[in-house]
């Protein structure tokens, strides 16, 4: 069975890390990294891609191994744009598989296209999309706006009711949503890796 703690620590230790080095890199408690790689503290996808981050290392890594016990398999859909908008489709391309314990949040998966989102997303990143109609501000989403699709960062003013797409490369202007527009969340982005299928 794929152990998310021991797939860790396994990993941490392949790449030369003590857990207190590891703390030190992503400025939390050593007790922070024993709960993680003793499954006490529950791992999400935007905290393991932190730590894959620190180590040096990607989804693809981590999971890639024969200890993997695959269970769910997500749906990689049409591609989401990081630009100027990518016209929404709903063609399934492939299918992923992921250990349970983290694909029990993913309802599927979509590419990138476009660098507006970098360095966060670059363009041909995979990413993991969680369904929901409610975002906080400041969380990386994926929105419907007049029939174009786009991955964002999602802000909210609760004084003037205004919303914003923003990009985080500033070459890119953000994107006001008006009341007239056509507008919805489709969901949350919870991680992204590079994909060759």
């Amino acid at each position: 069975m794929f152990k998310i703690g021991d797939r860790l620590k396994d990993l941490r230790e392949k790449k030369g890390l003590s857990q207190v080095q590891l703390a030190k890199l992503l400025e939390v408690s050593n007790a922070t990294i024993a709960n993680y790689e003793s499954e006490r503290r529950a791992l999400t996808f935007d905290k393991l891609q932190e730590i894959l981050s620190a180590l040096g290392s990607s989804f693809e890594e981590f999971f890639l191994t024969k200890q993997s016990n695959i269970k769910k398999e997500i749906p990689i859909v049409s591609k989401v744009s990081a630009g100027n908008g990518y016209i929404a489709e709903e063609t399934i391309l492939d299918y992923l598989s992921l250990p349970e314990e983290l694909g029990k949040n993913c309802d599927f998966a979509t590419f990138v296209t476009g660098d507006s989102m970098i360095p966060l997303l670059k363009e041909n990143d995979l990413i993991l999309i969680n369904k929901t109609e409610n975002l906080s501000n400041g969380n990386i989403g994926i929105f419907s706006l007049n029939e174009n699709v786009y991955v964002k960062k999602f802000n909210y003013n609760p004084l003037t009711k205004e919303i914003k797409l923003v990009s985080l490369n500033k070459e890119y202007p953000n994107i006001s949503v008006e009341k007239t527009d056509n507008f919805s969340i489709i969901g949350k982005v919870i991680g992204s890796f590079d994909y060759n299928f």
